[in-house]
């Protein structure tokens, strides 16, 4: 039955259990902790009791002895003398803890003391174990207590003894046992929810990799009927996701050879200037299925990871432009701008941010800092910048500003849509802002190497 009953339905059952746990045990705590009217009128507690006796016994005279003992006498308290404490017989267990907290309160110290319960045979084991759980334990129990003339009061305790004992009142044990029950509770509502850590887990390590993570079935009905379609859709992606890389492999090699051949035939035109112009429309195709072809495939996000500089990198890029539109303000050396990643992937981020704001500007200027495990690399333009409308949408693939990303400066829509990819593989963040050059700021965060 348990088996067929849903997450809910579990949940529910665990509260009700524990509800019905804690009523049981008040109800149980009643009916075995009843205690006389005496008792619930009495203010003093056993080691209080009779810490006072023995000193009023030591000022005494031996031979009123026998009346303090009748007049301090109660149905659950009776007291005699001894010269030794009472022998412990088989059964019977000593309780040193009752032992200190009496010695505590004797002004005398240094006395011999001996504490004892004697567990009549008329109590069961399940008995004793609730008057124990209840610290109403009803068995008997001796205590001994020196006195000045080396002889010895022993006081007979009957009733609820431990709890008159240690003074320990029933709520104590109420609320301990009810916490106890309360964490088991706890402990099964974890362990039901457990199959769902692992489905979450599960879920992240397929959205970053891309490769399916077999999570266990387990759990409630709808859970694991959860996690299996969840294995199910993860197998069916995968091979979605490789088929595809199949298809664009060989589209790829298909146009390519179509664009060797025509890139040969254009060899053939005898005019220069259309030769070139049919040049640069040819690397220009080709530039645009390689982004396509990149993002499809997601050949911008890869596995590799390596340490690396970026200022290293930053001014190998750099160099590669036009000194007169690229401002480079180079960092101080002696800083670490020190990063894990892959640095062809890298590489390709910074050039295209720097390559999208020298199509749509006059020149830019490209920064890097450090703010403790942080390094952000910043791209200024002086262009007419991007409207705060349009920010979120301008790393989508293919998309293009209408005044300003036009097919006619060679732009394929793809660059900060690759660039995008390439950062958040590398669990960093790239953000557009407002540049102090008067166009746009691309801003690109990555994590630091310690």
């Amino acid at each position: 039955m348990l088996a067929r009953l849903g997450f809910a339905g579990r949940l529910i059952l665990i509260v009700l259990l524990l509800v019905l746990a804690l009523g049981t045990l008040g109800i149980g705590l009643a009916v075995v902790t009843r205690e006389s009217k005496e008792f619930e009128t009495s203010r003093m507690s056993i080691p209080q009791q009779t810490a006072a006796i023995v000193a009023l016994l030591d000022s005494a005279d031996p031979s009123t002895w026998p009346r303090i003992a009748r007049a301090v006498a109660t149905p659950e308290l009776t007291l005699s003398f001894a010269d030794a404490p009472p022998p412990i017989t088989p059964g019977a267990a000593r309780m040193p803890g009752a032992e200190w907290l009496i010695s505590d309160f004797l002004e005398a110290k240094g006395r011999a003391i001996e504490v004892v319960r004697r567990n009549p045979a008329a109590y069961g084991a399940v008995r004793r174990i609730f008057a124990r759980l209840s610290a109403d334990d009803h068995a008997p129990v001796n205590v001994a207590i020196e006195l000045a003339n080396k002889r010895f009061a022993v006081f007979d305790l009957s009733g609820p003894t431990t709890r008159r004992i240690f003074g320990i009142p029933y709520g104590f044990w109420v609320g301990a046992i009810g916490f106890l029950l309360s964490a088991l509770a706890v402990v099964a509502i974890v362990r039901e929810a457990r199959p769902l850590r692992r489905l979450s887990d599960a879920v992240g390590g397929f959205a970053d990799s891309g490769t399916p993570q077999t999570v266990t079935e387990s759990g409630a009905p709808e859970i694991r009927g959860l996690i299996g379609a969840f294995n199910a859709m993860q197998g069916r992606i995968a091979a979605l996701l490789e088929g595809r890389t199949m298809l664009l492999g060989a589209i790829s090699h298909d146009l390519r050879t179509l664009l060797t051949r025509l890139r040969l035939r254009i060899e053939q035109i005898p005019d220069a200037e259309h030769r070139e112009k049919a040049t640069r429309e040819i690397e220009d195709m080709t530039a645009i299925l390689d982004d396509g072809l990149a993002v499809a495939r997601g050949v911008a996000a890869s596995d590799r990871r390596e340490i690396l500089d970026l200022g290293e990198l930053v001014s190998d890029v750099v160099s590669s432009f036009d000194q007169a539109r690229v401002e480079w303000n180079r960092p101080p050396k002696p800083r670490s701008f020190e990063t894990e990643g892959d640095p062809v992937a890298l590489r390709r981020v910074v050039t295209n941010l720097i390559d999208n704001a020298l199509q749509h500007a006059n020149r830019c200027r490209v920064s890097l800092s450090r703010c403790e495990q942080r390094l952000e690399l910043v791209v200024d333009d002086d262009g007419p910048g991007i409207p705060v409308e349009k920010r979120a949408v301008i790393f989508e693939p293919f998309y293009r500003l209408d005044a300003a990303r036009t097919r006619s400066n060679g732009s394929s829509g793809l660059g900060l849509a690759i660039a995008s990819t390439i950062v958040q593989a590398h669990r960093g963040q790239i953000s557009v802002a407002d540049s102090p050059l008067g166009g746009a700021r691309f801003i690109v965060v990555l994590a630091a190497q310690a």
